[in-house]
């Protein structure tokens, strides 16, 4: 029997189809809630974005590939590019095998989630209540000494992630974040310190990224000028804090990466 070229593509597509069908359901399984708040095209194609990326790095076998998605909905998007997550572009931007360097961002992955996560994402809610706390002082931050007071906030609200990313990777985030709310005009520091702490912890890339579709719904409003556009983006963030830290957790923040076989996956890569 002859395949042609078209019936193949075919048989990729159907397959590449029921692959992303099956990540979808797990985020929905993993996490009922916020799936249901979501409906199901931002969580699709959040992981066609992540399984796209995933190809640039000749990322193709199924198990890895469920693990960049998992991955991708842990550190948010971008999480290539991210100068927090320096380790996971380290890892993929190697000559190794895919198994061999899947295998490194693996053990680095679970190193991070019991380290800065915690279990049932115990030490993430601490730093989801931390913040919700600083962001009802009082602001003090002046232009003067924007970036290390920055770096202390930051420390305070998360030091478990803090000491894990390290300093340079914490400069690296609040001078893009600076740069992104200055080229967006905010008008006072509390939105740039507002900026850069959503991005700590939810990504650097958390304006686009689908699955905090209230990000960008508010800072790319149209209809409203951008002091009126920060002003809502906190009482939104205020109210995502409340009902993330009085609410069971989920995801995979709550239940962890899926297990993979270390040993199998260094001696087939070999």
């Amino acid at each position: 029997m002859i395949i042609r070229a078209e019936q193949l593509a075919v048989f990729q597509q159907v397959a590449r189809i029921n692959l992303e069908n099956a990540l979808v359901a797990e985020f929905q399984a993993a996490a009922p809630v916020a799936s249901a708040a979501l409906g199901e095209p931002p969580l699709r194609l959040a992981v066609q974005l992540a399984l796209a990326t995933a190809a640039e790095f000749g990322v193709q076998e199924r198990t890895t590939l469920r693990l960049f998605v998992e991955l991708r909905w842990l550190l948010g998007a971008e999480l290539v590019n991210d100068p927090q997550y320096q380790w996971l572009a380290d890892s993929l931007r190697t000559d190794a095998p895919e198994l061999t360097r899947v295998a490194s961002v693996y053990e680095q992955a679970l190193a991070y989630h019991a380290t800065v996560i915690g279990a049932g994402a115990a030490l993430q809610r601490t730093a989801l209540q931390h913040f919700m706390v600083w962001l009802r002082q009082p602001f003090t931050l002046t232009g003067h000494d924007f970036g290390p007071a920055m770096m202390r906030v930051l420390t305070e609200i998360d030091p478990a992630k803090a000491a894990f990313i390290g300093e340079a990777a914490l400069q690296a985030l609040i001078r893009s974040g600076y740069a992104q709310a200055r080229e967006r005009g905010f008008p006072t520091l509390r939105g740039y310190s507002l900026l850069i702490s959503l991005m700590f912890l939810c990504g650097h890339g958390c304006i686009d990224d689908p699955l905090w579709p209230w990000l960008g719904a508010t800072l790319n409003d149209a209809g409203s000028d951008i002091g009126q556009r920060v002003e809502r983006l906190e009482e939104m963030t205020l109210a995502w804090l409340e009902q993330a830290t009085s609410s069971p957790a989920e995801g995979i923040a709550a239940i962890g990466l899926t297990p993979l076989a270390l040993d199998s996956i260094t001696e087939s890569s070999q």
